[in-house]
């Protein structure tokens, strides 16, 4: 399955082997980088589709996988030569694994959804958008005060609760942008 443009999201769903669907996702990152490059967004929000159906289909079929929670050995189990031989890690195929269990219906939501068809499809948000967190988008203040601690920045709250939650950092300094 070399050829991207002849993947879709059935051709997808028939992989049955974990390295085939890292590769399908590996190169549709590429093809997102480079659409995006192009200033070409639909074909790249195509591409990270592919990527974003392609890491779900690898969590699948890891899922899929026999393991042996909490036995601990000096040899490589099934699961960690699979992963090996995909070329993931751990990270990686656990996040794999997370979009598995995003129902279909919900990641058909996420891409139709227009809030989502302006901007990037993104692992993050997908699984933000799986948990219900759709609207509340904002740096979560512990990494301000980290940031503020090496940068020496010094950040006031927001007075006023309704100003507590911006969705973009345009709309808080009162930028048309959203």
């Amino acid at each position: 399955m070399n050829d991207l443009a002849t993947i879709t999201p059935a051709t997808i769903a028939n992989i049955q082997d974990v390295q085939e669907a890292a590769q399908v996702h590996y190169t549709a990152k590429a093809a997102s980088i480079f659409y995006e490059a192009q200033d070409n967004h639909e074909m790249a929000q195509w591409a990270k589709r592919i990527y974003l159906e392609s890491a779900r289909r690898a969590g699948e079929l890891l899922l899929d996988v026999d393991r042996e929670p909490g036995v601990r050995s000096h040899e490589v189990t099934p699961y960690q030569a699979l992963i090996e031989s995909a070329g993931i890690s751990r990270f990686i195929a656990a996040t794999w694994q997370k979009l598995a269990e995003v129902e279909r219906e919900t990641l058909e939501r996420y891409l139709e959804d227009a809030k989502h068809q302006g901007t990037e499809y993104t692992v993050s948000g997908l699984l933000s958008y799986a948990n219900g967190k759709r609207d509340q988008v904002y740096t979560p203040e512990s990494l301000i005060k980290t940031i503020g601690h090496y940068v020496r920045l010094f950040f006031d709250t927001f007075p006023d609760e309704r100003d507590a939650l911006v969705s973009t950092f345009w709309e808080w300094i009162g930028g048309e942008w959203r």
